[in-house]
C-alpha cells in the first residue's frame, strides 16, 4: 500500500507566511460501528453509526464510539449543540442491552463537508 499524505497548512512562527507541511496521514479505521449519511439539502447531515456486539467486544466498540467523539471535537466546525439551538454540530450516543447483545449507536450531526471529512478518517477505502 503507498503512502498517503496530508498537506497542511502552517504558518512560519518567525515570518507569519503560510507554506505547507507534508504529514504521514493516519487513518483511524473502525471494526464494529457503521455508518449511514444523510444530507438535509441545506448544507448539514448526519451520520448514524450502529454496532452490535456481545459483552466481550463492547470496550472495543466504546474505544471507537470515543475515538470518532475526539476527532470530531478536535476538528469541531464550531460550538457543540442542538443544530436548531444554536450549535454547529452535536453527537449523541446511546446504548442498549437486549440479552446477550448489546446495541451501540452514534449520532453526528453538522455541516456535510465536515462529516464526510470525518467518514474519509474511518473508512478511508470508502473515499
Amino acid at each position: 500500500m503507498m503512502a498517503q499524505y496530508l498537506l497542511l497548512p502552517v504558518a512560519s512562527h518567525k515570518t507569519g507566511h503560510a507554506f505547507f507541511s507534508r504529514r504521514k496521514r493516519r487513518y483511524m479505521p473502525l471494526q464494529y460501528l457503521i455508518f449511514d449519511a444523510s444530507d438535509d439539502g441545506e448544507g448539514n447531515g448526519s451520520w448514524d453509526a450502529m454496532a452490535s456486539v456481545r459483552a466481550a467486544q463492547l470496550p472495543a466498540v466504546r474505544a471507537e464510539v470515543q475515538r470518532v467523539l475526539a476527532w470530531a471535537e478536535a476538528h469541531r466546525p464550531g460550538p457543540r449543540g442542538p443544530l436548531d439551538g444554536g450549535g454547529v454540530w452535536d453527537a449523541y450516543a446511546h446504548t442498549q442491552t437486549d440479552g446477550e447483545w448489546t446495541t451501540v449507536t452514534l449520532t453526528i450531526a453538522g455541516p456535510w463537508a465536515w462529516g464526510e471529512a470525518l467518514l474519509a478518517e474511518c473508512m478511508p477505502d470508502a473515499f
